[in-house]
Formats: structure tokens, C-alpha cells, sequence
């Protein structure tokens, strides 16, 4: 929502559980959907969307003589204004539990510490200046507990991570019909985590169980040797760390690092335009495979580069050879990729009549090409699949998409007519799918700016 309806302004700093509701004041009249954080030296560092908790609490108290509520709601951001009935504080939130309450300039918004905290991450749209990102490593990779039981807040702190710990494994989706109480149900959430380790219960699971035990040696097992307790201590505070890490960055990592990745792809297009060489290309494009995922709407993963997709004759010639074979991951389609250079002429430069341009000798050869790989493919993969070992990923015999890349339509097609002219080609090949150097990078340029804007807004 814009910045201009939303209208709270926010305490410099955010405690870590020990305050339960932050007082603001409403700048102007509106929702109060976010809350905007500083830092110490009041430098933006954050914007928290004020969703309620997923898990809602018990209502506060009600007035005898009015609706209002005589105290703040727990898990909603609530209005704290006069009531002209009983003269009593009320605590008033939004009729609609997914928005916040409408308040007017200089009236107080209470904000349940609970409900920055749950909000404090990118999936809860969360979103971080640059500086932001170390305010939040700040706070949320404390001090270490210590290694010692004498240290202060040792114990308190095993316990506090045992329990951030539990509270992401019981909103686990994965575990809500696990008993954990148990050694088997315990043993079964271990393999169903084990085998999702995207998910940050696999590491909740880890922290949780070794906050616990180090507890538990500290008060039933006092002869433990203390270099036993601060190995667990140690690991403990290390597991939690990656939990905390896979909890809040994680997800700005990976789209930092696929941001990153695509950039520099689209800088090897904008280098290279020029680049005659189809070794080079296809080079490029083998050790960026996401990049021809963007040739069609499925996900796609590289079968095989150089794949032979014809017989052999004696002597080894005559085999047909596809750049690359890809199979689509969700239903093991194949999709013979052909990859010429930016420089492949689209059509001819002469107009074969008037105003009628035809697609040039190198394009219709290269669309030839796949089409006969396509017909070798389909007549030689029943045998060659019949060699496969049964682990081996396999693609289904069904006739083939065939792609061909070439060509730049920019420096080529500079008029309307050789524009119409190739548009009018491609379109009647059909089984034949024709994508420009261009058209692919424009693409990928595109999910740069996309992932480039969640990361310059979003860590």
C-alpha cells in the first residue's frame, strides 16, 4: 500500500521479546497497514507489513458499557483512543482481520511486539534498505549464550532458543499429524524433515533438541564434564544461528545470488552481440541452463548437450547430433534445442519480389535441422532408452518441441515489412518454435529487473 495511507511513526529500535506492544503516533489520517523501523541514528532500515498472527489469541476484555476493549489485542494492531460513552481507553482494530484500523492524525496505534516480530521476515513482506540487513543481523544473532553454565543468561538462553525452536516446528505444516512426544513419531518427523530441507524445521528440529538435552544435563546429570557442556553449548548456538539464517535471509540470498547470476549473463549478451562463434553460445548457455527454461512456459533441465539423436554408420559418420536435449521436469517431455549465433541472418537482404523477403539460407537450414533431428530422435529413442539403467533420468518417446535460436531483430529487421515478413514465417512453421538471441536475453533482462528490485527494496 502507498506510503501516503499509511501514516505510523516508529520507535528507533525493536525489542527482541521484551516489550509487549509499541506505542506509535498517526501522522495523518488512514490504515495502518506497516510500520516503518530506524535504527539507532534514525536511518530507515525496514518496512514490516502488520499482518495479524496466523494463530490468534484470546479477544482482551470487553467494557460493560461500550464494545471497546479495556486492553490491547495480542496478536492485532488496535487504535488506543477515548470512549465519549464510558470516558474509557478503548482499544479498537479493524472490522476485517487481514487490515488494520483507520486512525486519525495524533491518535496512538498499539502494535503487539508479537506481531512485528512474526512480520520481521521477506515472506511476510518484510522488505530491507541495504543498511537494514546488518540491523537485522544485529538483532537477530545475539550474543552467544557462553559456554559455561556460570555465565549469565546461559541457562535462560537455552531455554529461549528450545523454545523459538518448538514454536517453528508446531506451525510446522509438515508435522501437524506428527507426535514427536514420542521416540517413533519423533523418528518419523526426522525423515519427513529430512527429505524437505528447504523447510527450516529440519534445523528447528536440531536446535531444539540440543537446547533441550544441554538442559537436561544441567540440571539431572551435574557430573557432565564441562567440556561435554560446551561442545553442546557451542553446537547449539551455531544450529541456532542457521536456523535463524534460513528463517530471515535465506530466501534474499537466493534471490540475491539468482539476480546475480542473470546480470551476468545479460552482460555476456550485451558484450558479445557480435559474437559469430556458435561454440561460444553455445558454451554460454550450457553453463546457464535457466536461461532456456525462459524458450518455453515449463520448467526444463539440460538431457544432454551434443546429443546424439540419429544412428551412427560404420565408421562413426554420418550422426545427427541436436545441441541440446531437454527434458521437462515435471513430465519428461523432450525439447530439441538448435543454437546458431546473434549474427545468423534472419532473411535474406534482398527482397526475393517487392516488398516479399524469405527467410535466409542459414535460418531455413537450421529449421531443417531440427526437424530432422526430431524424426531421428523419434525413430532411434526407443532403442537407445531401452539401454538406460532404470536410475537414469529418462525423457518420453512423444514427438519432440523443436526450438531454434538465431538471429537478432534489432541490427536485422529495421523496417515494418521485414519485421511482418519474419513474424509471418515463424508463425507457420507450427512445430517449429524460432526465438531470437534478443528475444531471449529481453526476457531474461526482465527477470533481472524483477529479482534487481526485490533486492535493492527487499535485501
Amino acid at each position: 500500500m502507498a506510503e501516503s495511507d499509511n501514516t505510523q511513526l516508529v520507535p528507533p529500535t525493536l525489542a527482541n521479546g521484551a516489550a509487549d506492544f509499541h506505542v506509535l503516533v498517526a501522522e495523518e489520517e488512514g490504515p495502518v497497514n506497516w510500520a516503518r523501523y530506524y535504527d539507532g541514528t534514525q536511518q530507515p532500515v525496514c518496512d514490516i507489513e502488520l499482518r495479524p498472527n496466523d494463530q490468534p489469541s484470546v479477544p482482551p476484555e470487553r467494557c460493560r458499557d461500550c464494545p471497546g476493549a479495556l486492553s490491547p489485542w495480542p496478536d492485532r494492531v488496535c487504535v488506543r483512543r477515548k470512549c465519549d460513552t464510558c470516558g474509557h481507553l478503548r482499544h479498537d482494530v479493524s472490522d476485517d482481520p487481514a487490515t488494520g484500523p483507520l486512525v486519525r492524525k495524533g491518535e496512538e496505534i498499539v502494535v503487539p511486539g508479537a506481531v512485528l516480530r512474526a512480520n520481521l521476515f521477506l515472506t511476510r513482506g518484510a522488505s530491507f534498505s541495504q543498511r537494514g540487513v546488518d540491523w537485522l543481523a544485529k538483532l537477530l544473532f545475539p550474543k552467544p549464550i557462553g559456554l559455561v553454565p556460570s555465565e549469565p543468561h546461559f541457562e535462560t538462553g537455552l531455554t529461549e532458543l528450545a523454545e523459538e525452536a518448538e514454536s517453528i516446528l508446531t506451525a510446522c505444516p509438515l508435522l501437524q499429524e506428527v507426535d514427536r512426544s514420542t521416540e517413533e513419531g519423533f523418528a518419523a518427523a526426522a525423515k519427513i524433515l529430512s527429505d524437505n530441507p528447504i523447510d527450516p524445521g529440519l534445523m528447528a528440529l536440531l536446535v531444539n533438541t540440543k537446547a533441550r538435552v544441554l538442559l537436561e544435563s544441567l540440571r539431572d546429570h551435574p557430573e557432565t564434564p564441562p567440556v561435554t557442556i560446551a561442545a553442546l553449548a557451542w553446537s547449539t548456538a551455531v544450529a541456532a544461528s542457521l536456523l535463524r539464517f534460513k528463517v530471515a535471509f535465506e530466501e534474499a540470498a537466493y534471490r540475491g545470488h539468482s539476480f546475480e547470476k542473470i546480470r551476468r549473463l545479460v552482460s555476456e549478451w550485451d558484450k558479445n552481440q557480435l559474437n559469430d562463434s556458435e561454440k561460444f553460445w553455445q558454451e554460454l548457455l550450457l553453463a546457464n541452463p535457466f536461461a532456456l527454461s525462459q524458450l518455453l512456459a515449463s520448467p526444463l533441465v539440460i538431457h544432454g548437450e551434443r546429443y546424439l539423436v540419429g544412428g551412427i554408420r560404420a565408421g562413426g559418420k554420418h550422426g545427427k547430433f541436436a545441441d541440446y536435449l531437454l527434458r521437462n521436469q515435471l513430465t519428461d517431455a523432450a525439447v530439441i534445442v538448435e543454437i546458431k549465433t546473434p549474427c545468423t541472418p534472419l532473411l535474406y537482404e534482398t527482397p526475393y519480389r517487392s516488398d516479399v523477403y524469405v527467410p535466409s539460407r542459414e535460418l531455413s537450414g537450421a529449421v531443417q535441422q531440427a526437424i530432422e533431428q526430431r524424426a531421428q530422435f523419434m525413430k532411434q529413442m526407443q532403442t537407445l532408452q531401452a539401454e538406460q539403467e532404470d536410475h537414469e533420468p529418462r525423457v518420453e518417446v512423444v514427438e519432440p518441441h523443436c526450438v531454434v535460436i538465431a538471429g537478432n531483430t534489432k541490427p536485422q529487421l529495421t523496417t515494418r515489412t521485414t519485421r511482418r515478413a519474419f513474424e509471418a514465417y515463424r508463425t507457420e512453421l507450427r512445430s517449429i518454435r524460432v526465438v531470437t538471441f534478443d528475444e531471449l536475453f529481453a526476457k531474461l533482462s526482465g527477470l533481472a529487473g524483477l529479482l534487481g528490485a526485490q533486492k535493492d527494496g527487499a535485501a
